[in-house]
């Protein structure tokens, strides 16, 4: 699948307690990018996609203001009305990565209730992408 990528400066406004990037602001643009990626990469109307699930997130290194953060997402499971992207955060400052993890997303219909996408991931030989679509698997595999 192809990346999308979004990035954000990061600004005062968007700062903790210790003068580094507030994890619910790297949060709410981790989503974000996440969003835009499920969108654009399958050309879904972004009314027909909802947040369902966040797993496996690290925040690996603290952002300092000023730096310019920049989360690349890639699509890495489909399920019958679900979508899991994979999202890594780096900045410019270190040029190492900040926040990974992923985001599933489920379709809805007018009535907000779950609803098949139709979509069906790429075929790919990437053993990166082939790890990442494995460990995506594993997240619909819950006990209800």
């Amino acid at each position: 699948m192809k990346t999308f990528e979004a990035s954000h400066l990061i600004m005062s406004r968007h700062l903790n307690h210790h003068s580094t990037l507030f994890v619910g602001q790297a949060l709410s643009w981790f989503v974000e990018a996440g969003f835009m990626t499920a969108s654009s990469t399958l050309d879904i109307p972004s009314e027909d996609m909802v947040c369902f699930a966040m797993n496996g997130m690290q925040f690996v290194k603290a952002a300092d203001t000023g730096a310019l953060i920049t989360y690349r997402g890639r699509v890495v499971g489909l399920g019958t009305s679900s979508i899991t992207v994979y999202i890594e955060g780096t900045t410019n400052k270190r040029a190492n990565e900040h926040i990974s993890g992923f985001v599933t997303y489920i379709f809805v219909d007018e009535n907000l209730e779950k609803t098949a996408h139709g979509k069906v991931l790429d075929e790919t030989d990437d053993p990166e992408e082939l790890e990442l679509r494995e460990v995506a698997k594993s997240f619909g595999r819950r006990k209800k």
